[in-house]
């Protein structure tokens, strides 16, 4: 799970994750849990974290929504 401040700019907040998103074996190579990012990882846990009233960040929405994959249930 990443988390991030609200307030936090949603434009450097897509970017941060399309990055995440596009480098899955460097972050691997670093790290065992990278070879399990994926796109679809991106809504692993989220009712739960939902529930503890956790939200997307406008970034990641933008984001997930530029890659035609949001789920529009968060809405």
């Amino acid at each position: 799970m990443l988390m991030a401040r609200s307030d936090l700019d949603p434009d450097l907040v897509a970017k941060v994750i399309k990055a995440i998103f596009d480098h899955p074996n460097e972050i691997a190579q670093v790290h065992p849990a990278g070879k399990d990012i994926n796109i679809d990882s991106a809504y692993k846990g989220v009712d739960y974290g939902y529930s503890l009233g956790f939200k997307f960040h406008p970034g990641m929405i933008k984001h997930l929504k530029e890659q035609k994959k949001w789920d529009k249930k968060f809405d």
